[in-house]
C-alpha cells in the first residue's frame, strides 16, 4: 500500500507537519494553484499541501464559526468547494455560514465576498441577529 501524501489513513486532527506527520480532519474541497500545490477544504479549515508532502493552515482553527480575518483569527463552518484564480486569489463555498469568501494572495486575508452575517439594531435592548445569506453554497467550477 502506498503511504498518503498527506495526512494518516486512520488519525485525524488540525496538525500541520510533512506527510504522515500532518493530521487533517475532513478533506473535502480541493484544487490546484499556480505552483501546484493542492488547496485543500478541510473541516473547518483551509489547508495547502505541497508537493513534498508539507502541510500547512492557510486560515481557521479548527473551531467553527464566521470571522473575516487572517490566519486563525478567521473562522469558517464546513468549507466545500475550493478554486484559485489565475491572480492565486482562492475562492471558498462556507457551506454552513452560507457565503462566500475570498482569501487574498499575500496576506491570506479572509473576506466575505457574498452573504452577510451581522448584528442588527432593534428597538428592544437586545440585538437581533441576522442575516443576509445564499442558500449552502456547495460546489463551482471554472474555466
Amino acid at each position: 500500500m502506498q503511504a498518503p501524501l498527506a495526512g494518516h489513513r486512520t488519525e485525524t486532527g488540525l496538525k500541520d507537519g510533512h506527510g504522515g506527520e500532518a493530521r487533517l480532519s475532513c478533506p473535502h474541497g480541493i484544487t490546484v494553484d499556480s505552483d501546484g500545490n493542492l488547496l485543500l477544504s478541510d473541516a473547518m479549515n483551509l489547508r495547502k499541501v505541497t508537493l513534498s508532502g508539507a502541510v500547512a493552515t492557510l486560515a481557521g482553527n479548527g473551531q467553527a464559526g464566521f470571522a473575516d480575518g487572517v490566519g486563525a483569527a478567521a473562522r469558517f463552518n464546513r468549507p466545500m468547494s475550493i478554486v484559485v484564480d489565475s491572480q492565486g486569489t482562492i475562492f471558498v463555498a462556507d457551506n454552513q455560514n452560507h457565503c462566500v469568501r475570498q482569501v487574498a494572495p499575500g496576506d491570506g486575508a479572509v473576506t466575505t465576498l457574498v452573504g452577510v452575517k451581522k448584528v442588527l439594531q432593534t428597538d428592544s435592548a437586545q440585538p437581533r441577529a441576522s442575516t443576509s445569506r445564499v442558500g449552502r453554497p456547495w460546489t463551482w467550477t471554472t474555466t
